[in-house]
């Protein structure tokens, strides 16, 4: 089960592990189903389902793992970045139907239906730890870009207790709520505290 703000799991810190332990192996393959039955999830953290662990994966269908298990999904223990590309943090943008730029709206599976502007960096080094044999941890250093990017950045921070609207904040992006009807419009801080 996905938890959702304010659950105070969310919060907290995840350390580090030195190997894969059955809780981990066991946190990872929930990580893995939970987020393979969202419809618009990309990414799925330890914390987000009240493990303290420092795991998260990412949906990715063009990856295959040597584990069939684990196909489609990329799998990160005690990831960090080592470094990023380009001067600064920027606000990700797409284009649209029309080949117009636009923001890119971050979300997130423990809010539902809001979204936000966040500044990340577009292309990043990582260094990470994936599953290996007999609870051993494979090193593993790799540069991400664009969505792929952006996602190790969401997840990382909630491993760090930090969760996206930290970083609109902070940075004084703009939140969006999708409401019953279906449109997603701009909403206020104040707005934001009555839903969450």
């Amino acid at each position: 089960m996905i938890l959702v703000y304010p659950n105070t799991s969310l919060r907290k810190k995840a350390g580090k592990i030195a190997k894969l332990s059955p809780e981990t192996e066991k946190a990872i393959l929930q990580l893995e189903k939970d987020l393979s039955v969202s419809e618009i999830g990309v990414g799925l953290s330890a914390p987000q389902i009240g493990k303290n662990l420092p795991v998260f994966v990412i949906q990715d269908h063009s990856y295959r793992s040597s584990q069939d298990h684990h196909c489609g999904f990329r799998i990160f223990i005690n990831p960090g970045i080592v470094s990023s590309f380009g001067a600064k943090k920027t606000y990700p943008q797409v284009l649209d139907a029309d080949n117009n730029r636009e923001d890119f709206y971050e979300g997130c599976l423990s809010f539902p239906d809001l979204y936000g502007t966040v500044k990340r960096w577009l292309k990043i080094k990582t260094a990470y730890q994936m599953p290996g044999k007999s609870g051993k941890l494979i090193d593993r250093e790799e540069v991400l870009t664009d969505l792929l990017a952006i996602v190790f950045q969401h997840e990382l921070d909630h491993l760090e207790g930090i969760v996206f609207p930290d970083r609109v904040k902070k940075e004084g992006g703009k939140l969006f709520y999708r409401g019953k009807s279906g449109e997603i419009e701009e909403i206020s801080w104040e707005r934001f505290e009555k839903l969450f």
